[in-house]
């Protein structure tokens, strides 16, 4: 049985969570800049890695996303835990 979430890759459902993640930020009138400032990261290099699908954020700081941009937790989790599924999944064939 092939459902959506199986037939799409890993890649391109880490772009569409940096993509949801992007559209919250911007909903909040945020810029990454302050995004990063606020979690205290050095930059703002890794909330765009995020946001373009090329890296995916730690469960950590997924959380203080969360927090940031008044997402549903379990929402975000669960989406953020499809995407890791499709990890393993790539990963194990």
């Amino acid at each position: 049985m092939t459902t959506k979430s199986t037939s799409i890759k890993f890649s391109e459902a880490k772009k569409h969570f940096g993509k949801a993640l992007r559209k919250s930020r911007e909903n909040q009138g945020l810029s990454q800049g302050q995004v990063a400032t606020a979690l205290m990261l050095k930059g703002a290099q890794y909330i765009s890695n995020i946001e373009r699908g090329v890296s995916l954020p730690s469960l950590p700081i997924l959380g203080c996303l969360v927090k940031q941009y008044s997402l549903n937790r379990e929402g975000i989790l669960d989406a953020y835990t499809r995407v890791m599924k499709l990890k393993f999944r790539e990963e194990m064939q």
